[in-house]
């Protein structure tokens, strides 16, 4: 089984940060699984970046499997620790939970009423205040650009490649997420 040769470039930025200079700097090496009688491919494509400070700086990685005709088959999330895979059936049926804190779902992943050759509205709601409960919403679009990769976009059409949760803390405890920067 062949796999993508992944590479991710960072540059040393002269304020002493780390920039983010490059999702993937490879060309897709695409997979073929054996069935029974049937041959089935699938190719896997970088979507985002997810830094997640409330995990002290975690990194998430999104990407979408697809078919031979560029069909959305699933949305993969791999960090260090673990990997998820959400099927298309249930990523345009029902809100998955993408990270759990302190026994509440902390964040959930949606693309209601969408289709696997066009995309959909994603919607990320997020917990804002595990004290009270409360949940934010962001969405984008899960869409394939004029080239035919698939990408996220904001509403504002702008490309996303990189996502930061930014922790919500009182009297230094944290309690959920205050917000997400884009890219």
């Amino acid at each position: 089984m062949q796999r993508w040769n992944w590479a991710i470039l960072f540059l040393l930025g002269t304020s002493g940060t780390l920039l983010y200079a490059a999702r993937s700097l490879a060309v897709p090496v695409p997979t073929a699984y054996e069935f029974e009688d049937d041959s089935f491919f699938s190719e896997t494509q970088s979507l985002l970046q997810v830094v997640s400070d409330p995990e002290n700086g975690r990194i998430h990685t999104l990407f979408i499997e697809v078919d031979e005709n560029n069909n959305l088959l699933a949305l993969i999330r791999r960090s260090s620790e673990d990997e998820q895979t959400i099927s298309h059936e249930d990523l345009f049926h029902k809100d998955t939970v993408l990270a759990r804190a302190n026994g509440h779902n902390a964040i959930f992943l949606g693309c209601k009423n969408g289709t696997r050759e066009v995309g959909c509205r994603i919607s990320m709601k997020y917990l804002y205040d595990g004290v009270w409960g409360t949940y934010r919403e962001m969405q984008g679009e899960l869409r394939r650009n004029g080239a035919g990769r698939w990408e996220i976009r904001t509403l504002a059409g702008i490309p996303v490649w990189r996502l930061t949760l930014r922790s919500r803390t009182f009297m230094g405890q944290l309690i959920g997420v205050d917000r997400i920067d884009v890219n």
